[in-house]
């Protein structure tokens, strides 16, 4: 294996016998060895962040397989491949029937020390010594596999790899404008603040909170391939807006949060640069509160960037929360898979009624207002005993309340009301149900969540 790091000295001078004999370790445990397979496949690594790069540079496997919570040797596997020709790993390991591991696979570009793995601690350190703007070979990917208990089905396993760095992107439209007006932008130069340089691979808890530089280098639209130096980009509808090209950076995102959404904050400093000048055409274009999310693109795009330096959006494939964004855009999140359009998110709000608010045949309704008042019934179309309807339905209104209604009466109004929540606040944290607190009837309380 060609970079399994920190491995404490008893664990190397452990003596595994080969997997071929069959023979079981103490460490492995007791019971009939047999050989485990997991695959690591091309569409796993293939995942591209580049819209339409394919991954041809070199990567390589780091592997850590532990029992009871402690680091087995190499001596139980052997990795074949490693994302050669076919971009494809191979990974056998010798476990015995009936035991539980838990596994990591990291992956990253072959011959760097962007990333050092320390698999007895299970975390990976970001090196961000040297940087340099613009370096596709800083993305990295890894998957973790807990409490797997060998049986005789699963001695094959195909394992999905996914990336362990947010990629934060600038764009802009008016690249060939600013050349007509004399400024010909052929590198850039990017500050992150608040980023995180350790990474839990089990937990995926964070450590760290540094500002990191990347030193100014040539675009991406100058060193990729023709017809993929573009930054292709969703906004709510099927057709991307491509723009040039303008920054391509990676970092790990800050993210201690205890619903693990892998989601931070960071501020973003760019700066442009024309060839042999070492004074930026711009002054620094300093954005705050940036949001970023592990195996995300964050795209801060703009028509006049270059030009007007002053008027952009930022979209994270599409959007940061998965809800409209607070200019009112429909832009949506997803995660980035190269070209393809973004998945439908849920545009419903949820209600699920306690006990009390059940009985007797009641049926539901939204009250809105805001921008104008207005009454909609709620529905259970698949009868699981939850209540939906589309947030497009209530017309910008901001504010809610949920109804318990008379089933007697079709009309929806204050005269048909039963029961009702307090006033509500359409949710734009990205919860979408609301469940209603048990033992109450009116304005009893509940707590948003998502379903």
């Amino acid at each position: 294996m060609k970079k399994i790091l920190f491995y404490s000295a008893a664990l190397l001078s452990m003596a595994f016998a080969a997997s071929c004999q069959k023979e079981v370790s103490p460490e492995l445990g007791k019971g009939e060895a047999v050989e485990v397979t997991f695959t690591i496949s091309n569409e796993a690594i293939q995942s591209k962040a580049v819209v339409g790069e394919a991954p041809e540079w070199e990567k390589e496997l780091t592997f850590g397989v532990y029992r009871n919570g402690q680091l087995l040797s190499p001596a139980v596997y052997s990795v074949a491949d490693d994302f050669g020709t076919d971009n494809e790993a191979t990974v056998t390991v010798t476990l015995v029937k009936g035991q539980t591991y838990d596994f990591v696979f990291w992956a990253d570009s072959k011959g760097t020390n962007y990333y050092t793995v320390d698999l007895e601690n299970k975390n990976v350190t970001v090196n961000y010594g040297g940087l340099v703007a613009n370096n596709k070979y800083r993305d990295a990917w890894y998957a973790t596999l807990e409490g797997y208990k060998v049986t005789d089905s699963n001695l094959n396993q195909d394992i999905t790899l996914r990336r362990a760095v947010a990629q934060i992107n600038v764009g802009t439209l008016d690249y060939t404008a600013a050349q007509t007006a004399g400024v010909t932008v052929t590198k850039s130069e990017v500050t992150v603040k608040g980023v995180a340089n350790v990474l839990n691979l089990f937990s995926g808890k964070t450590e760290g909170n540094v500002d990191v530089t990347f030193a100014a280098a040539a675009l991406p639209m100058n060193t990729l391939p023709a017809g993929e130096n573009t930054l292709s980009v969703y906004k709510g509808q099927e057709q991307a807006t491509e723009y040039e090209y303008l920054s391509l950076n990676y970092v790990l995102v800050a993210d201690n949060s205890a619903d693990g959404t892998e989601k931070g904050l960071v501020t973003f400093v760019v700066d442009f640069y024309e060839e042999g000048n070492d004074q930026p055409v711009n002054n620094p274009i300093q954005i705050n509160n940036v949001p970023v999310r592990r195996n995300y693109r964050t795209n801060i795009i703009s028509e006049n960037i270059l030009t007007d330096m002053s008027t952009f959006s930022i979209v994270i494939d599409p959007a940061f929360d998965g809800e409209y964004d607070p200019e009112g855009s429909d832009w949506k999140e997803y995660p980035y898979n190269g070209t393809v359009a973004p998945e439908p998110v849920d545009n419903n709000l949820y209600l699920k009624p306690n006990a009390n608010w059940e009985v007797d045949n009641a049926r539901f309704a939204v009250y809105s207002w805001g921008v104008a008042e207005r009454w909609d019934p709620m529905t259970d179309a698949d009868d699981d005993g939850i209540y939906e309807i589309s947030k497009d339905a209530l017309q910008g209104n901001p504010n809610i309340i949920f109804c318990r209604m008379n089933p007697g009466n079709a009309n929806n109004n204050w005269d048909n009301k039963w029961n009702q929540t307090s006033d509500l606040k359409v949710p734009t944290d990205g919860t979408n149900l609301y469940t209603v607190k048990e033992g109450t009837w009116d304005n009893g309380g509940g707590t948003w969540s998502t379903k």
